[in-house]
């Protein structure tokens, strides 16, 4: 991985509010369980050792499982952990493919931890469960939250990709395909992490980049890159420069979704639909719905299609 990569801040788009009111720092409860207070709100105690997967609870609530707590003194509060951890959506035993959805989300300034309720990690919730369906139980689904928010030259999100690959792999029978679909600054990750053992396609969605991304070898590999006509936040002439510069090893296409934006919400489906047929196609060898469509297109070969 390349660790010369400077600090990047996205500007974070908007979302509609949810019924979920956040607790960010806590109150220890010996039970070692998430805590916190309110209307689906959600909390961590950190002082606990974490194991490396969590739960969803609705697609929105989030446990994770604990072991081993550390009692502090009395009235310490804790904070939000900030390790790397894999929130399965769907896992089924010896599943025909495996997915990661990677979050984006600009820098905070330091280490700041990512919180399960932010709203670059509530945006990718959808993604999961539309792929998981479309998976038919086929497809081990999971969502990464990264360690930190942002894109820190010490530590980047591919770091954080790269390990939850390895405890993947460890779980998955030899040689099971990956498949990688990322937004914004996850998109990066995404594309960088393309060459990574298993790993045999990428879906970038309004990926923030910079062309320099693109020289990685993805020999082998499958990438679809999604993104908005009117996104504001991440250049779409960028993210084409990085697109055609993967096109030197690995089959790359771009898909232009006419009035998308970086947020996603305007054409939601659009976008979801895309990441999730695509996945399947190429993990599982799936058809797409429509033969006539943009993914047919691209999947047969061409490198850009308009939606």
């Amino acid at each position: 991985m390349d660790r010369s990569f400077s600090q990047v801040h996205a500007p974070r788009g908007t979302f509609p509010p949810i019924a979920i009111r956040t607790s960010h720092r806590v109150p220890w409860k010996p039970s070692g369980r998430a805590v916190g207070g309110g209307r689906r709100s959600v909390g961590f105690d950190s002082s606990t050792s974490v194991r490396p997967f969590a739960s969803d609870r609705r697609g929105y609530a989030v446990r994770d499982r604990l072991s081993g707590p550390r009692r502090p003194r009395p009235g310490r509060r804790c904070d939000l952990q900030t390790t790397a951890r894999l929130v399965p959506t769907r896992v089924r035993q010896s599943p025909a493919g495996a997915v990661v959805v990677l979050h984006g989300g600009g820098s905070r300034g330091g280490a700041t931890p990512v919180s399960p309720t932010q709203l670059s990690v509530v945006r990718m919730i959808p993604i999961a469960h539309r792929v998981a369906h479309a998976g038919r139980g086929r497809l081990a689904v999971w969502r990464l939250l990264n360690s930190v928010r942002g894109w820190n030259g010490s530590h980047t999100p591919v770091d954080d990709v790269r390990w939850a690959l390895e405890r993947i792999r460890a779980q998955l029978p030899p040689d099971t395909p990956i498949g990688l679909i990322g937004h914004s600054l996850g998109a990066r990750a995404a594309i960088l992490s393309v060459g990574e053992e298993n790993v045999r396609s990428v879906v970038a969605l309004a990926p923030w980049v910079y062309p320099h991304d693109g020289d990685v070898d993805a020999t082998g590999r499958r990438v679809l890159v999604v993104h908005g006509a009117n996104d504001r936040v991440a250049s779409p002439g960028r993210a084409r420069a990085a697109a055609s510069r993967l096109a030197r090893t690995g089959q790359v296409s771009v898909i232009r979704v006419d009035n998308g934006e970086h947020t996603m919400l305007r054409r939601r489906k659009t976008f979801e639909g895309l990441a999730a047929d695509f996945t399947t196609a190429t993990l599982l060898g799936e058809a797409p719905d429509d033969p006539r469509g943009p993914l047919a297109h691209v999947l047969s070969g061409e490198s850009f299609a308009t939606v």
